[in-house]
């Protein structure tokens, strides 16, 4: 096989992950054109070119294989994107991460968008978001769905002046399919605790429930885990990760991100059938509405009742006026 000079490497990454590279920018509305073998050009929404970058070997880096073609981009209101690829050997992916910061300045607001592309077919496996931003409802917020996992997490925290207490508002979901071959197979916890560093947790829940069947609530095991096989405990977790409780923050987040990353909920629903089961199935049962109603934490509640449906972007602005 011919060995490649480190330009002839560039312009083959360049080329194998372009279509990575430009959908990840879409969603910034961002246009990704490539204008050379070396070379890629960033518009914004007008076509008003953003930047023109050649890329080529930094000179200290003596290694080319797996060229991880870092980008800068400044729009003209003074963000920042930039774009970054790495490749996981250890789990046959590459990581595709961009980083938007509305204020270059101001590294606490920050939203994060990665795609996990399969090294060997180059397909999209996996979706990762992240949000940042204090002035939000909830401050922090993650979404992650892939054909056999799927997390949620929102979180709002904010320093009680008086004492100087951390007070966090938290509402979380992680999910696994019997693919995914990792424990638990769920957990659901929602958090409160304005109480001090002596009380910390009183007010939290937390359940979760492994393949082996054994039930977790609050981290004990329950005596009852051993009425569970585990075909039993993938029905019992996938109930309540599609119980309407949980439904209410799935929507709640993706709505969320699709305002910072427009598309990005339409993107979700057509490439990852597992969203799509865990919003769109009803597997309400007895036993899973008894554990989601010892698990709620009221204090966890939104404000007012979140629609269990897609909400346009138009009418998620109406409803923060």
């Amino acid at each position: 096989m011919k060995n490649l000079n480190s330009e002839e490497i560039i312009a083959r990454e360049l080329k194998k992950h372009f279509n990575a590279i430009k959908q990840g920018f879409s969603f910034f509305s961002i246009n990704v054109e490539q204008t050379g073998d070396n070379e890629l050009s960033f518009y914004d929404t007008d076509n008003n070119l953003l930047k023109t970058q050649h890329y080529e070997l930094d000179s200290d880096l003596k290694n080319v294989d797996n060229y991880r073609a870092v980008t800068h981009i400044h729009n003209t209101l003074g963000g920042e994107y930039i774009y970054d690829k790495q490749y996981l050997d250890n789990k046959g992916q590459v990581k595709h991460t961009f980083e938007f910061y509305p204020d270059k300045d101001d590294c606490d607001t920050r939203y994060i968008l990665r795609l996990y592309v399969s090294k060997a077919r180059n397909q999209l496996q996996e979706i990762e978001l992240h949000s940042y931003n204090e002035n939000d409802e909830y401050g922090y917020k993650e979404f992650a769905v892939s054909d056999n996992h799927f997390k949620v997490c929102i979180e709002k925290a904010r320093e009680d002046e008086e004492t100087d207490q951390i007070l966090r508002t938290e509402r979380s979901l992680w999910y696994a399919t019997p693919e995914y071959f990792l424990w638990p197979l769920f957990r659901m916890h929602e958090q409160y605790d304005e109480c001090s560093g002596a009380d910390y947790g009183e007010n939290n829940r937390g359940i979760s429930l492994a393949g082996n069947g054994a039930f977790y609530f609050e981290g004990e095991t329950s005596s009852s885990s051993k009425k569970f096989t585990s075909e039993d405990a993938h029905n019992i977790a996938f109930a309540i990760a599609s119980h309407p409780r949980n439904k209410e923050v799935i929507f709640y987040a993706i709505n969320e991100f699709d305002k910072v990353f427009p598309g990005i909920k339409n993107f979700v629903n057509d490439n990852f059938g597992l969203y799509g089961d865990l919003t769109c199935i009803v597997s309400v049962t007895r036993l899973s509405e008894a554990l989601v109603e010892k698990v709620t934490c009221k204090k966890c509640d939104f404000k007012k009742p979140r629609k269990l449906e897609f909400v346009p972007q138009e009418e998620q602005q109406k409803e923060q006026e």
